[in-house]
């Protein structure tokens, strides 16, 4: 962030008009300093005002309970964030090609920005905008699968939208 804000210092900014005189354009300091300040102030309001009302509400009541190194919890699942990847090891049946689709599920991360280069180079299709809107609509509802148990209904869904997943990527 520090970076783009000297870019912008030092190089300027271009405007979506097109307009390559400087009389249109606007004092990044003074008009959107004090809009991005507002913005931090208000969120950091909100949270604060969110984690004085009940400071439990981010946590995950499993955690409240008292550690057995005995018994493991009924129903473990990650983080927010890698509940797409969990959803895809649960679907597969074979324990190696569950790490396996594990490992290709995330590593999808570092692969995507370097095809999306050469697709930002032309204008973006149709065609691209349905296998984006397909491949974002696989990895909501993996999400959403990964934090359900493993039961009939969720099982099957969670192996179409793994198989969805990746494909997607591939084509």
């Amino acid at each position: 962030m520090i970076l783009h804000i000297l870019f912008l210092h030092f190089l300027g900014s271009s405007n979506s008009t097109g307009l390559k005189e400087h009389i249109d354009k606007v004092e990044f300091h003074q008009e959107f300093t004090n809009k991005d300040f507002l913005f931090v102030v208000l969120v950091s309001f909100l949270v604060l005002g969110i984690i004085s009302k009940d400071p439990i509400i981010f946590i995950d009541p499993e955690n409240i309970n008292e550690a057995n190194s005995m018994k493991a919890p009924v129903h473990i699942q990650p983080e927010w964030y890698f509940l797409f990847a969990y959803a895809i090891l649960r679907s597969v049946p074979s324990k190696l090609g569950g790490v396996v689709s594990l490992l290709l599920s995330v590593s999808v991360v570092f692969i995507l920005p370097l095809k999306s280069l050469s697709i930002c180079r032309r204008k973006f299709s149709p065609v691209g905008k349905i296998k984006y809107g397909v491949f974002i609509a696989s990895f909501l509802i993996l999400t959403l699968i990964g934090r359900k148990p493993v039961e009939d209904p969720y099982f099957l869904v969670g192996k179409v939208s793994s198989f969805i997943y990746f494909i997607s990527i591939l084509v």
